[in-house]
């Protein structure tokens, strides 16, 4: 673990703990926002120390955490509490896992796993920092919980319903999480992403190195299979996402303002302002639409059901 001093009699920074950090996902960009505001002294975790040899000299700590193990969650907040005499500020479950495919297709021992990560993994976390966030709350220090959503969770997308799932249950325990803590002075705030430029597809669960993610040879969807894999692939999105970096920035400033609690709900990302709108203002139908072009579903109909185009 990297360490950085304070001087005595300058007001103490505010710690921040980011789960899930490896070099360019949104974990990495947040640590490096916070960094750069000069008023926090970060910590990025992640389950692979390598990951974040780019923080190397950079004024961000690291300590290693594997999210799904109670050993690695129990070392970290014994190493965090040394560091900086039991006190945690701001905590960031960003830890995820992606999970394409059709319902009809998923491996349920895949889907389960994703859930793990995605949801219970996110709890444990929580509850094993939480003495260092009361300690900060009685403190008046103003502590917050920030849990990794996703529009996804507000939405049904096809190929993803795994994943959206785990990241509406993860929604639902994080606005039940901001009532409960509530009574103790933490602050709980939801993150509903939208699309960013990152490396996170190379965290989804069953795709292949340079391949991406291919349906299994009996889908009943493979008359579709190539649309089906264009749309699991993900590269629709690519040239639409919100840059990494002014995500973060905008989701910092936010975290950072005195001047108000933070927010429930954050909705950054690209077509996260169309989600929350579509879902406050349009009937039900509406959305299904505008998810049902996303995946090409008209075309895939078409073919799965044998009928000639024109």
């Amino acid at each position: 673990m990297a360490t950085t001093g304070e001087s005595e009699g300058v007001e103490r920074k505010r710690v921040v703990l980011i789960t899930g950090c490896s070099a360019g996902g949104i974990g990495d960009a947040l640590a490096q926002a916070f960094h750069r505001t000069g008023k926090t002294r970060v910590f990025a975790t992640a389950r692979t120390m390598s990951k974040m040899a780019h923080f190397d000299g950079r004024g961000i700590e690291t300590l290693q955490l594997d999210v799904e193990s109670d050993d690695s969650i129990r070392n970290c907040v014994k190493e965090l509490g040394a560091a900086t005499g039991g006190v945690l500020d701001v905590l960031i479950n960003n830890s995820g896992v992606g999970y394409n495919m059709p319902l009809a297709d998923v491996d349920m021992k895949t889907a389960q796993s994703v859930f793990n990560l995605n949801v219970f993994a996110v709890l444990a976390v929580t509850n094993a920092f939480l003495p260092l966030l009361l300690k900060s709350a009685a403190s008046s220090r103003d502590p917050v919980i920030v849990n990794q959503a996703s529009i996804s969770a507000a939405t049904p997308v096809p190929f993803i319903g795994i994943y959206g799932a785990s990241k509406a249950a993860l929604a639902h325990l994080t606005d039940t999480m901001r009532l409960e803590m509530s009574c103790f002075g933490i602050n709980v705030v939801n993150l509903m992403t939208g699309m960013v430029a990152t490396n996170f597809g190379h965290n989804v669960r069953g795709a292949e190195p340079e391949q991406g993610v291919s349906l299994p040879a009996d889908s009943i969807f493979g008359p579709a299979r190539a649309i089906v894999e264009r749309c699991l692939a993900g590269g629709q999105f690519v040239d639409s996402a919100t840059p990494v970096d002014q995500y973060a920035e905008e989701i910092v400033a936010i975290l950072q303002n005195k001047q108000r609690d933070p927010p429930a709900r954050i909705w950054k990302g690209t077509s996260a302002f169309l989600v929350w709108f579509l879902r406050r203002f349009t009937p039900f139908t509406f959305p299904d639409r505008e998810m049902r072009k996303m995946g090409s579903l008209d075309e895939v109909t078409r073919l799965v059901k044998g009928v000639k185009a024109g």
